[in-house]
């Protein structure tokens, strides 16, 4: 298990099934907050017969211990793929589920290198990657990532924020374009897309 995958936000697991096929000698950790659909994707890598990739059941934030999951709208419609974690105020039923970091899970599974870190928690992206800082120093991955404003904003933060934490562990900002990543100027990020963030020293890209 050289090569590690983070898929922090698996839903469907769009990423985690493709990734686990590319990566033969590696691992994919796929994190799910929500136990339905947790259990579906267990069902669905059984179906497929993919066998390196463990489902990780959990909020990923930047603390351990319990948060509860928005995820049904205050009409009771079910938020599919847009479930997140809850800060308090939001409207619509929420489910309690246990909370992790993923520096507190490396310790506790500290094989391999993390190559690569995917996240896509509606908003709570810099909390995750708070709670990665140790994992992202030492392995230095490439972390694909969704970054809206206007989920940010639920949590105190924006995608500014996101770009500093970033640039201050010397990264450097990309963005996908016509078919190829090109280098992204974070001053001119227009607030709604995903963003690769790659380590100075990397070759990647143009």
């Amino acid at each position: 298990m050289d090569d590690i995958f983070l898929d922090v936000g698996v839903h469907a697991g769009s990423w985690t099934i493709p990734a686990s096929r590319a990566l033969t000698a590696g691992h994919v950790y796929a994190f799910e907050a929500l136990p339905y659909y947790a259990q579906v994707l267990k069902a669905t890598l059984t179906l497929f017969g993919r066998q390196n990739v463990t489902v990780i059941v959990g909020a990923v934030s930047d603390a351990e211990g319990e948060a509860d999951v928005v995820w049904k709208d205050a009409s009771g419609r079910r938020l599919t793929g847009m479930t997140r974690i809850s800060r308090g105020n939001d409207e619509g039923e929420k489910v309690r589920v246990s909370a992790l970091t993923i520096d507190s899970f490396r310790r506790c599974h500290p094989n391999g290198r993390v190559r690569l870190m995917k996240c896509d928690v509606e908003g709570a992206e810099l909390l995750v990657m708070r709670g990665a800082a140790a994992t992202i120093d030492a392995d230095r991955p490439l972390v694909f990532c969704e970054l809206y404003d206007a989920y940010c904003a639920r949590y105190g933060y924006s995608s500014r924020d996101v770009f500093a934490f970033f640039a201050a562990r010397g990264y450097r900002t990309m963005s996908f374009e016509d078919g190829a990543f090109e280098p992204l100027d974070p001053a001119g990020y227009g607030g709604a897309g995903d963003v690769l963030f790659v380590p100075d020293g990397e070759a990647f890209g143009t």
